[in-house]
């Protein structure tokens, strides 16, 4: 009997303690995955809704890597719109074709040998690296020119490089825009 009256004396705090207790193993389970998913590092490019606007050519960009396999493309090099430091700059790596365009953000790798080389110019070019990962699942298959914008406050630069990426069921593979126009 001793247990059924402390059960019922205390029966404000167990219900109390079990809400608390229930509550919080359903935050474990259903809502922390959400929350704090926003805080792991980001491993590829997110598409972006973005217009692509006509060539500028005002864009220096070179390639230092494109690599390609079933899932992923990788394209590293390094990007800046002539004239302008690159501090508060976004680069994306843009797929366009006759029938489809998408445009990826890119990771800033900071690059100050980049700097160093153009020092003559006096830009502080550090931020110029990037590297795209794109995810090819959701890209159709086709051929793709591969560009690059750069947007800088109100400022909007886009150039097409000499690169194409040609997307199939089995992955991707990029070749030059000449090679490509000499193969046919």
């Amino acid at each position: 009997m001793a247990a059924k009256s402390w059960v019922k004396t205390h029966r404000k705090q167990i219900i109390t303690h079990a809400l608390i207790v229930g509550g919080f193993l359903f935050f474990l389970l259903f809502l922390s995955g959400p929350l704090f998913a926003r805080f792991e590092p980001r491993t590829t490019s997110t598409l972006q809704r973005i217009s692509l606007p006509a060539e500028t050519d005002n864009i220096f960009c070179h390639f230092d890597r494109v690599d390609s396999d079933e899932d992923y493309a990788t394209i590293i090099g390094i990007a800046y719109i002539a004239g302008l430091n690159t501090d508060n700059i976004q680069t994306f790596v843009c797929l366009n074709s006759s029938s489809d365009s998408y445009a990826f953000d890119t990771f800033t790798i900071p690059r100050p040998d980049v700097t160093e080389y153009f020092a003559d110019s006096g830009l502080n070019l550090d931020l110029s690296g990037f590297k795209a990962v794109i995810p090819l699942e959701i890209i159709k298959d086709g051929t793709y020119g591969v560009g690059i914008l750069i947007k800088k406050g109100l400022i909007r630069a886009m150039v097409y490089t000499d690169m194409v990426v040609i997307k199939s069921e089995h992955g991707a593979e990029f070749q030059s825009y000449t090679a490509s126009l000499e193969g046919t």
